[in-house]
């Protein structure tokens, strides 16, 4: 979280991908081992403090897992989350691994990403 704060004084040239994947806290210490250390709270204010310094909009990587993150409330939770942030958000379906596959993970269906990218875009404020 820090060296996110510090990237746009130390590397201005370097752009910033932030690996999201919830939009709650509880179901990003799911995913992401490292979440309970770095929460979504710390995160966020890391990367507005990046984009105010730098003026560069953050990428946002959200990889969508069939029942794990991919439910219409999620998608607008996620709106909500980043509504009036400067950020692009790169909804990716998962894509079959051995990792994931051990946890039961699937893709979901085209139509349900397109809807779930839908939902998060229909949030008020958010333009990503």
């Amino acid at each position: 979280v820090n060296r996110i704060r510090s990237l746009a004084t130390d590397e201005p040239h370097v752009s910033l991908a932030l690996s999201l994947h919830a939009a709650t806290q509880e179901t990003r210490e799911k995913l992401v081992p490292t979440a309970k250390a770095y929460t979504m709270r710390k995160l966020l204010s890391a990367i507005d403090d990046y984009s105010a310094a730098s003026g560069r909009a953050v990428l946002v990587e959200y990889i969508l897992i069939r029942d794990v993150n991919d439910s219409i409330d999620e998608a607008v939770a996620l709106g909500e989350l980043l509504r009036c942030r400067n950020v692009a958000v790169n909804i990716i379906p998962y894509n079959s691994t051995a990792a994931g596959d051990r946890f039961g993970y699937a893709t979901p269906s085209n139509e349900h990403a397109r809807a779930f990218a839908d939902a998060v875009r229909g949030c008020d404020g958010y333009a990503g």
